[in-house]
């Protein structure tokens, strides 16, 4: 709780709270028509704009805290108190994990109250409060927990605060790039689910299944990663890697080592389940496979053109 507190009082969240918030009311100008035609607000439009526009808010946020709240009490020079005191090692761990996942729920509950403010405000009652409970309340918030556990590991382990930041930094870069570059499936791209399309009609029809699959792997995934920061958590003084290596093998006992397998052989099953629909029993289509299936319907048809 303390560690949740110090979090959201600081100046610098509510800035970044507040610049989210203004970028994305001023976005919703935009939902006036679609393809020239005058919408209704409807509450999948405005979880793709202000949801859409605050993700990025919300990544800096779990960027920018993971490391600070790693390094709150190194910072402050309580370090060496604070590690003495009687508490066993996972505590502190668990305790800034809870934090940053819980200012994600903060940060959940801004994004919910703008958008319903938008739809009043233009007179739109029809609100679909369970496409906010089941979106922006369950799948987009596991992503942005599933991230977090990432960048509250990589601070951890690279247990340096900047190379840290440079190191989710370049993590995030390299997803944004990947699918540029050819590595597009969301097996290997940490965190990455394939894209849906929610309809009123049929909500998100035959996607579901996709939806939940992926984040049971990239839950488990995260779950082992947090079980392996817990393994390197630095406490005391000695930070040699030699040392954290032979506290990681005292920290390892059957419990943790029985969270950590099944996690990861959870991960596995769950993931060659997902190749085998993917890959196996369909086909995997990437962007320049759809793009020059594009091109081949258009070569094909194009002496259709003016008939």
């Amino acid at each position: 709780w303390l560690d949740f507190k110090e979090t959201v009082k600081n100046v610098y969240f509510f800035v970044i709270v507040l610049a989210g918030v203004l970028l994305v009311v001023g976005s919703t100008r935009t939902l006036g028509g679609l393809y020239g035609t005058p919408v209704y607000p409807r509450t999948y439009m405005l979880l793709e704009v202000v949801g859409g526009g605050f993700l990025l808010f919300q990544v800096i946020v779990i960027t920018f805290y993971s490391g600070e709240l790693v390094w709150r009490e190194r910072d402050a020079h309580l370090a060496h108190l604070h590690d003495a005191l009687p508490f066993p090692d996972w505590l502190p761990l668990l305790s800034k994990l809870g934090a940053l996942l819980g200012v994600q729920v903060l940060l959940a509950a801004v994004v919910f109250a703008t958008c319903v403010l938008v739809q009043l405000s233009q007179g739109y009652t029809d609100i679909d409060w369970g496409l906010y409970a089941v979106d922006l309340f369950g799948f987009r918030l596991l992503d942005l927990w599933i991230l977090s556990v990432l960048a509250l590991a990589i601070h951890v382990l690279v247990d340096h605060k900047y190379l840290g930041y440079f190191g989710m930094v370049l993590f995030l870069a390299a997803s944004a790039l990947a699918p540029t570059v050819g590595f597009e499936h969301p097996l290997y791209n940490y965190g990455a689910v394939p894209p849906v399309t929610w309809s009123d009609m049929n909500g998100f029809g035959p996607y579901v299944a996709q939806m939940v699959w992926f984040r049971v792997y990239w839950g488990l995934v995260a779950v082992a990663l947090a079980f392996v920061a817990y393994l390197f958590w630095v406490r005391g003084t000695e930070r040699r890697g030699a040392w954290r290596l032979t506290r990681a093998r005292a920290r390892a006992r059957p419990a943790v080592g029985l969270g950590l397998g099944v996690s990861v052989l959870g991960a596995a099953a769950v993931g060659g389940f997902i190749f085998y629909n993917t890959n196996i029993l369909n086909r995997f289509e990437t962007r320049r496979s759809v793009e020059a299936a594009q091109a081949d319907y258009e070569k094909q048809y194009k002496y259709l053109e003016k008939a």
